[in-house]
């Protein structure tokens, strides 16, 4: 009875996970490529000079970006929910990590003229899953340089018991009270644009949450509209 039970429950959220991934496909991940496509048609059409392509850049660009990191997040998503594998957890450098997402986005940073300080301690060790911790860490300091123009965006972190909390805090728009509210709810996720016009769809904190509760902790965040915000989320110490 126990085994029918966990069968028809790993059913349901296999099934859950499926509708998800559907939902964002048509959805989060059509919209930026229409745009794309519709971009591409209006050159094709009527054959744009070089001039009136180059003033269309900064929506191509854009338009790639968002899918690009769309489709990234829906990968590192799928791994761990379709995937037979159980994930693995082990000693792993926060420091490292960051450094890592930092490198990776710092032409990103540069051309919003924002600087990215990581003040974790090269000692910091938590009990984690790598790819889970890199893509919170990805995803929460894109989202903060995505809403911070010439601001700073500050990673740190303290230790509280058994557990590690990690908090990325910026100096970029801030977020409204009733949006805040809601943030993490995947049935409440919108469109939202950042101080550069940069298109995205909310995915991305929803697949935060799930990562840092998969490890254990969780995930939350603070904010004044115009001064910033500040999200964190947990992992276990070593």
């Amino acid at each position: 009875q126990m085994e029918l039970h966990k069968k028809v429950a790993e059913l349901q959220r296999l099934n859950d996970a499926n509708s998800k991934l559907i939902s964002v496909i048509s959805h989060d991940l059509r919209s930026p490529l229409s745009s794309l496509f519709g971009l591409l048609e209006l050159v094709d059409k009527y054959g744009l000079s070089q001039e009136e392509f180059r003033k269309l850049l900064p929506d191509v660009r854009r338009g790639f970006t968002a899918a690009s990191g769309l489709l990234t997040n829906l990968l590192d998503w799928a791994a761990t929910q379709f995937s037979q594998a159980e994930l693995i957890f082990a000693e792993g450098s926060l420091y490292a990590l960051t450094e890592q997402v930092i490198f990776d986005n710092q032409p990103q940073f540069d051309k919003k003229g924002n600087v990215v300080l990581n003040q974790l301690s090269e000692t910091l060790v938590g009990r984690i899953n790598e790819n889970l911790v890199k893509a919170i860490l990805r995803n929460l300091i894109m989202n903060a340089n995505k809403f911070t123009n010439e601001g700073t965006i500050t990673i740190s972190a303290e230790t509280k018991n058994d557990l590690i909390e990690v908090c990325v805090r910026d100096t970029g728009t801030g977020i409204p009270p009733e949006r805040l509210a809601r943030l993490f709810e995947w049935k409440a996720r919108s469109s939202t644009t950042g101080t550069n016009g940069e298109k995205g769809s909310g995915f991305g904190l929803q697949l935060c949450k799930e990562f840092a509760e998969r490890g254990g902790g969780k995930l939350w965040a603070t904010s004044e509209v115009g001064k910033g915000a500040a999200f964190f989320f947990t992992v276990k110490a070593v």
